[in-house]
């Protein structure tokens, strides 16, 4: 990233927000603050793309994502997660055993080309091509089953730790009956699609 410029990270909530000004998104409330400090520079995160892939209406994905390759110029978007997550572990194991590693070339070398895929699936998205089902499938599957993990870390950390991390999320997951468009209950009593998550039964 970028050490000449200030970072700004907007959640996912807000860029939709965005999207939906009357003129645009540069005519929004955040918009104009960006317009005030033009030496800010937004950037995206892997996680706003994998967001926007499960977004039901088409058109207003397709809207939201040409605006964000608009306020990032195509190119900012950070480290997919994972990376972070590696990288900590990396500097765990340097901390406890110096010198264990023997080179980090692989990961350096796997950071920008992933960057550039959810570039490039924000581009197909931008040009109102669907995402394809089985993608849609497969993100969500692995969003319910990254929540059941965290939720297990949290609550029993070192069983968790003692099981090895994730063993026991896919079959939670499937307990619970992981399905893209599952039906549940509003609030309101009327139902609605959630694709995500649905309860047990």
């Amino acid at each position: 990233m970028s050490a000449a410029k200030p970072i700004v990270y907007l959640d996912q909530n807000v860029l939709s927000v965005m999207a939906r000004a009357p003129g645009g998104w540069r005519a929004s409330d955040h918009g104009q603050v960006l317009k005030d400090f033009p030496e800010a520079e937004p950037w995206i995160s892997p996680s706003h793309v994998v967001e926007l892939v499960l977004h039901p209406d088409d058109a207003r994905r397709t809207e939201m994502a040409n605006m964000m390759l608009d306020m990032t110029d195509t190119r900012r978007i950070a480290p997919d997660y994972a990376f972070e997550v590696i990288e900590g572990f990396m500097q765990t194991l340097e901390k406890a055993c110096p010198n264990i590693l023997v080179s980090r070339a692989y990961l350096d070398a796997a950071i920008n080309p992933t960057s550039q895929l959810f570039l490039a699936a924000l581009a197909l998205m931008a040009t109102g091509r669907p995402p394809r089902s089985e993608v849609v499938e497969s993100v969500t599957r692995r969003k319910v089953e990254n929540r059941w993990l965290a939720c297990r870390s949290w609550c029993r950390p070192r069983r968790v730790a003692r099981q090895g991390g994730g063993r026991g999320a896919k079959s939670d997951a499937d307990a619970w009956g992981a399905a893209p468009g599952a039906r549940r209950e509003n609030t309101r009593g009327t139902s609605n699609r959630d694709p995500g998550i649905r309860g047990p039964g």
